[in-house]
């Protein structure tokens, strides 16, 4: 189908044509699948909305295959639970405590709620607990009104969880133990947690058996020691990001390379401040003798 060039959304023209020659078998059913899977979800929904004809269609597993389903509103929560049974992935960023209240029933593998500073513990715990058996992702990061019991939640909830993201948050280190009990985890996003620190950190992420992607960035305490023992106990791991770790600098970062057979991404100095220090001042030295 061809956007519309004032509006960017599909004419009813548009929509009549393509009913037309898909009901009349003129278009193979599996050619408008593909076209609609490539159809932005906004521009999907008002699809949905004008081609009863179309519902077949729309009810392939292959159109939301892979799709990252908004919900927001109470028109994009209707056609969510019109297609539930293919939802796989969810983005809940901008959805109120009410509207995530209504969905029930979900298999998902996928839940973003990157920045929902709306969500709380309990709505958080029922979602999950209707919803979030087979969830393989979830990211809770700048979720500022979410506590330790959050994470409680997604411990009980969630037992194949493979990744997640709970940076900018309030979470301390005992949110991140709750979540060691999940021996598949295998990546931990726990960038600017103003409440945690790097020695407590570390200790709790030597428990995790699976780990393998990492990110620390900004995390307060974070030093040589520290990493060396983490990468030293944990053998899976095989990627880190050290961004604004401020006990690191240059030289140790690249002694971590050459010891560990890992990607350590990082913006750390080659010389800390005081090195620099001393010498600017033996340049400064050497030029006045001269």
């Amino acid at each position: 189908p061809s956007p519309d060039n004032t509006n960017r959304r599909y004419t009813q023209k548009t929509v009549n044509g393509l009913t037309a020659i898909t009901t009349q078998r003129m278009l193979p059913v599996g050619v408008a699948v593909s076209i609609f899977r490539h159809v932005e979800y906004s521009d999907l929904i008002g699809w949905i909305d004008r081609a009863d004809d179309l519902r077949a269609i729309f009810d392939d597993e292959e159109v939301w295959r892979d799709r990252l389903v908004p919900i927001s509103n109470f028109a994009e929560l209707q056609v969510a639970e019109l297609y539930k049974h293919h939802v796989r992935r969810l983005d809940l960023r901008h959805a109120n405590p009410s509207i995530i209240a209504m969905l029930t029933g979900y298999n998902i593998k996928e839940l973003d709620l990157t920045g929902n500073v709306l969500i709380d513990d309990e709505a958080l715990g029922k979602f999950l607990l209707s919803n979030g058996r087979g969830l393989l992702r979830i990211s809770v990061s700048g979720c500022l009104n979410l506590t330790n019991r959050a994470a409680d939640y997604i411990a009980k909830c969630c037992p194949y969880l493979l990744a997640v993201k709970m940076g900018h948050a309030m979470f301390s280190v005992s949110a991140l133990s709750l979540l060691v009990q999940i021996p598949t985890i295998t990546a931990v996003d726990i960038s600017n947690s103003i409440l945690m620190s790097g020695e407590a950190v570390i200790e709790v992420l030597r428990q995790f058996s699976s780990l393998e992607r990492l990110n620390l960035t900004g995390i307060h305490g974070i030093n040589y020691a520290a990493v060396t023992q983490l990468l030293t106990s944990s053998k899976k791991i095989k990627h880190v990001i050290l961004k604004d770790c401020e006990g690191l600098n240059g030289h140790e970062i690249d002694k971590l390379r050459r010891s560990f057979d890992v990607n350590i991404v990082h913006n750390a100095k080659m010389f800390d401040d005081s090195v620099e220090s001393v010498r600017a001042y033996l340049m400064a030295l050497i030029s006045a003798t001269n």
